[in-house]
């Protein structure tokens, strides 16, 4: 049996590639996910309701409450950072330079928090976006 899933490994690498993407994906999705919970709703309840200082750059991001803004940054920092090791070390064994490729990805992990944090605070809570969709800023009051 070993021998057969190593013949299928290697006869179809891309495909194996993408499994093991698929199940980084999903696993380091639910370590965020649970971060976030515990600590919106053990750590940081009292500020819940705390509405951030006048901040143009989180006013148009649209995150209005000091818990759900520390809860997202830290759960999105420890999920973004298990799928960047998981990924370089399981998913595609990666040998570029470790430095240049932390950077390039740090970069981009700042970009998609900004985008998912501004386009969850602003679509319409019942437009056909979200209907039946995950939510894509656990930061957005409407999400919850």
């Amino acid at each position: 049996m070993k021998e057969k899933w190593v013949a299928f490994t290697e006869k179809h690498a891309e495909i194996w590639k993408f499994i093991k993407f698929t199940f980084t994906g999903a696993s380091t999705s639910v370590l965020e996910l649970a971060v976030f919970a515990f600590l919106q709703y053990v750590v940081f309840k009292s500020m819940n309701t705390t509405p951030v200082t006048d901040n143009a750059v989180l006013h148009f991001l649209g995150i209005q409450y000091k818990g759900y803004m520390y809860s997202y940054a830290i759960s999105a920092v420890i999920g973004y950072a298990a799928a960047y090791v998981m990924n370089r070390k399981l998913t595609f064994q990666a040998d570029a330079n470790p430095v240049l490729s932390t950077i390039l990805y740090t970069i981009m992990v700042v970009c998609t928090i900004a985008f998912n944090t501004w386009f969850g605070a602003y679509r319409a809570p019942s437009s056909p976006i979200t209907t039946g969709t995950a939510c894509l800023s656990p930061c957005s009051p409407s999400c919850w």
